[in-house]
């Protein structure tokens, strides 16, 4: 799972270096972004229509389906199953 501790480990700097030049750079905290792509990636595949909301919940990275509801209704303000349906 990609987390903030996992990329600092990769790259042998610290959290707290990785989280202050990420931001500097990006604008964004490191686990805003990887949230922020997450969400852009689960709703192109539930906008595709081809997989279960499970399953984009799955390939996004997300294990907790309730906590995939939450996150994604947060992010857009309508659920998964209102994006699905098209209201």
């Amino acid at each position: 799972m990609l987390t903030l501790e996992s990329l600092s480990l990769r790259f042998f700097v610290s959290k707290e270096h990785l989280s202050r030049a990420f931001k500097a750079h990006v604008g964004t905290g490191v686990t805003d972004y990887i949230t922020m792509r997450r969400m852009v990636y689960a709703e192109s595949l539930l906008r595709e229509g081809k997989v279960s909301i499970k399953q984009a919940a799955k390939l996004a990275g997300y294990e907790d389906l309730a906590y995939f509801y939450r996150v994604f209704k947060k992010r857009f303000g309508i659920s998964p199953g209102e994006l699905r349906s098209g209201e």
